[in-house]
């Protein structure tokens, strides 16, 4: 009898328990194959074993995807970006080993819909239901569902759920008809007096980012290409500042389309699309109070300059002066979060570094033994050093934050990728996070923690190695 497989999600986190169950419908000793092939049909992974009493095998494949995608993406100033490595597309084939030794296989899995090679990887991470089954994780909540017509010539499209960003950001939720200054027209998003706005607090030079899967399933369960622009709305108060629509191009540091018109359904490093709507966009200043993101897709095949349908949430990000007793200092973090994305959060009270020098010596004896007197220079050196080292150790303190602010901050320290970029540097430095704590303040109202963090530079400062004694 032929192998069956229970599929993992069209779309996994790769740290967790990601298992693949193969199952024979009849008793039989041959052993079970799995093997696993990434989007160019380079086979990565040949698994094979004996079925239990059951006739199944079980395959945890957790650490082979994770060796296959990458941490945090670094990224220019380019206002969208894409990472080589952050998605990987795979596909997997099952059957079993004849006692010929002869691989026999019966079926191949590349997802829910006819196209091949569309499993996707990030580096995220799952838990565990409290049955002690997989936590799969919400993944409609990342990807929009689309509602496919046709009008005349033109295929048109309408958004039944709506996509979040991938990231663990905590946000203020307000509706669209509740907000009294400037916001987006009701005909530039399909907004209606319950459309959730997500709200996020920004300080003025502080750099973020958001990233979305870029894919749609129509109700047939077809992947398309997911995001054709990147809107980005600037107001001051009630006034409209900009309306950039940011076409998800490869010159603008997205794709895979090369021009707004093309067709090309997103894998591996196009999967998933960032966007830079901190103050290294152009359009993002002092001189704005606020602003909106969300993704679009094109409304028809025309391709109309423009011319775009909402796929994601709206996220409003709030430019706000910081408090009255924040240093001048601040160091921003960032973090891989834990659905694959990137979070930011600054630091903006008391910042402060404390430097310590190993030093290595060994003992020589001063004078000049082949000479025919014996003479010994106080310039000479005894106790010499041959290595030293430097560790800078960081500690950086928050604002007093909110309970919601407080649980986002403990996504950062359970990351396995830290960097942070200190006040008036342009380069994101990686970190090992030494120690983190937070204290709880009842005399405030929900402001309730206050957290501090420390840590160190991956790449510790460069050193002088120390010499020999000059004669």
């Amino acid at each position: 009898m032929a192998i069956t497989s229970t599929n993992p999600n069209d779309v996994e986190q790769a740290y967790g328990y990601n298992m693949i169950k193969l199952a024979n419908s009849v008793a039989s000793p041959n052993r079970h194959v799995l093997q696993i092939y990434d989007d160019s049909d380079t086979l990565i992974g040949d698994l094979r074993q004996l079925p239990n009493s059951n006739v199944i095998t079980h395959y945890n494949i957790n650490r082979l995807l994770q060796s296959q995608v990458s941490m945090t993406p670094t990224h220019g100033n380019l206002d969208l970006f894409t990472c080589p490595n952050e998605c990987f597309n795979y596909y997997f084939k099952v059957g079993t080993i004849t006692t010929a030794d002869v691989v026999v296989i019966d079926a191949t899995y590349s997802g829910s819909n006819t196209d091949i090679n569309r499993l996707m990887a990030l580096p995220g991470k799952k838990g565990i239901n409290d049955d002690g089954s997989t936590d799969w994780g919400a993944y409609e909540e990342y990807v929009p569902e689309i509602t496919v017509g046709y009008n005349g010539t033109n295929y048109y499209i309408t958004t039944d759920t709506y996509a979040k960003a991938v990231t663990d950001r905590h946000y203020d939720e307000t509706t669209w008809g509740a907000i009294t200054d400037g916001k987006p027209a009701a005909g530039d998003g399909d907004f209606v007096a319950g459309t959730p706005i997500y709200k996020i607090r920004i300080a003025e030079d502080q750099d973020y980012s958001l990233q979305f899967i870029n894919r749609w399933l129509d109700a047939s369960g077809q992947y398309y290409n997911g995001i054709n622009y990147i809107r980005l709305q600037t107001y001051t108060d009630n006034t409209l500042v900009s309306d950039v629509f940011i076409d998800n191009t490869t010159v603008n540091g997205g794709g895979p389309d090369t021009t707004i018109s093309d067709e090309i359904i997103p894998k591996n490093e196009y999967a998933m699309i960032g966007a830079n709507i901190g103050f290294q966009h152009s359009d993002i200043t002092s001189a704005i109070t606020h602003y909106y993101v969300w993704a679009s897709s094109q409304a028809t095949d025309a391709y109309i300059t423009d011319d775009d349908v909402r796929t994601s949430q709206v996220y409003r990000f709030d430019i706000t002066d910081g408090e009255c007793n924040d240093y001048d200092n601040p160091i921003a973090v960032r973090w891989l979060n834990s659905v694959g994305g990137v979070d930011y959060f600054d630091f903006r009270k008391k910042n402060e570094v404390k430097s310590t020098v190993n030093r290595n010596t060994y003992q020589s004896t001063n004078g000049g033994w082949a000479d025919v007197n014996f003479r010994v220079y106080p310039y000479e050196r005894g106790e010499t050093i041959y290595n030293q080292s430097i560790n800078e150790i960081h500690t950086a303190d928050t604002r007093y934050l909110t309970d919601d602010e407080s649980t986002y901050l403990r996504n950062l320290y359970e990351s396995p990728d830290v960097q942070v970029k200190f006040f008036g540097e342009t380069v994101w430095k990686p970190v090992v996070l030494t120690s983190n704590s937070w204290t709880g303040k009842t005399f405030r109202k929900d402001k309730l923690f206050q957290h501090s963090i420390t840590f160190r530079l991956a790449n510790k400062p460069i050193a002088q190695g120390g010499w020999t004694t000059l004669i």
